[in-house]
């Protein structure tokens, strides 16, 4: 304080100086006058100005300018006003102040500088926490990611199995009806062969005796041989016809008989086709049901899906739970297992198992490791253990109060 005091006093000495300088020489300074003595007017004289040069003057198209200059003196038209400076009132004081008593440095600066190194360490802190949850995200995001590609494969091929399932049935029941289409129309076939061969066997003797009746092939000797003979003729005609009768009695039961005998291969035939027609349209009918069950479970399928992705869609939206980590006690190499504090037996990936080791070795350190669950069934449930580092003063101090509290 002092010593701004003084400067402040030297500085006003200066601008005080400097005016008093300024002064001196503008009172120092004369104005030249503008005519000497040799010119100066005698006691009642006039002086004026004349004209002495040519009253004419040439007209030239490029008029005539010379350059002239002058040196003014550095004389301002009034002194600068002096500086103020306010009278003194009162007395002056002074105090000695002792170097310490008003600031010490150590102890005035070491609460900021805890401030500032707290402050840093927080946010060096707060930032290493949003690292580890960013990478966090980017697990869950891959994992689910995984999960959804491998949904999405095997709706895939669930999609293509029941497409081939449906091409399968499609044909096998086009190939069916042309079966039996083919079936019918052979069937046709037959029965139209049949028909046309009995028909043609007996069309002979039916022209025949048409042409008889209308008197195509009459004949005089015939007409008198049936006047005359055929009357005998039918008497004898009649007695052969009784013993005809007789033998076609019998032969009729013969050929009874032997008709039954044939007609039992074709008896046969028709019940296995007609077999056949009723296996096959209880096929068609079962096909049918078939259908309408594969419909039924499609629906089914479609409702089962759509309820899964409103699952999947809430399953996104919730937060995974955070990761376990525990402490590491002990491990054993040959059976690739580690010890957790609170005795859980965990298994270590091979490749992770010597920097376990390494890190167990390091002397008063306590290692930390991520627990995993698996995700098999209950019989076959176990647990892993990665992600190995240093524990924490917090960690460490919560380790022992659990070994404690047990």
């Amino acid at each position: 304080m002092l010593q701004t005091q003084q400067s402040e006093m030297a500085e006003v000495q200066k601008m005080r100086e400097a005016q008093r300088r300024r002064l001196l020489r503008a009172n120092q300074t004369k104005r030249t006058p503008s005519w000497t003595s040799r010119d100066a007017p005698s006691s009642g004289k006039k002086t004026f100005e004349m004209q002495t040069e040519s009253y004419l003057e040439e007209l030239v198209d490029k008029t005539i300018d010379f350059e002239a200059d002058g040196q003014a003196d550095n004389i301002d038209n009034r002194p600068p006003s002096p500086l103020f400076c306010p009278a003194q009132i009162g007395k002056n004081a002074v105090t000695q102040v002792e170097r310490g008593e008003l600031f010490d440095f150590d102890a005035e600066c070491e609460p900021v500088l805890e401030v500032l190194v707290g402050r840093t360490l927080q946010l060096a802190m707060m930032e290493v926490l949003e690292e580890e949850e960013l990478a966090a995200l980017a697990r869950h995001q891959a994992e689910f990611m995984k999960q959804r590609e491998f949904e999405l494969v095997e709706v895939q091929k669930i999609v293509a199995a029941e497409k081939r399932k449906q091409d399968e049935i499609f044909r096998r029941t086009n190939q069916q009806a042309a079966r039996r289409e083919q079936d019918l129309s052979m069937m046709r076939k037959v029965a139209s062969r049949c028909f046309a061969s009995l028909f043609l066997s007996s069309q002979k003797k039916r022209e025949l005796a048409t042409l008889l009746d209308a008197g195509v092939f009459q004949d005089h000797t015939q007409q008198t041989a049936e006047s005359s003979f055929v009357p005998k003729l039918f008497d004898t005609v009649a007695q052969k016809v009784e013993e005809l009768q007789n033998d076609r009695t019998v032969l009729t039961d013969v050929m009874q008989s032997t008709v039954s005998r044939c007609m039992e291969p074709h008896t046969a035939a028709v019940d296995k086709e007609r077999a056949r027609i009723t296996m096959l349209e209880d096929a068609i009918r079962k096909v049918r049901k078939e259908r309408m069950e594969e419909d039924r479970f499609r629906k089914e399928e479609v409702v089962r899906i759509a309820k899964e992705q409103d699952d999947m869609k809430l399953w996104e939206q919730t937060q995974p739970p955070p990761p376990e980590f525990a402490q590491i006690v002990s491990c054993d190499a040959a059976e690739g297992t580690a010890t957790l504090g609170d005795g859980r037996v965990a298994y270590v990936d091979p490749d992770e198992m010597e920097l376990l080791q390494t890190q167990l070795a390091v002397d008063g350190q306590t290692t930390m490791g991520r627990v995993v669950a698996s995700e098999s069934t209950a019989e076959e449930a176990y647990i892993s253990v990665t992600d190995f580092r240093p524990a924490e003063e917090e960690e460490v101090a919560a380790a022992a109060a659990a070994a404690a509290a047990q």
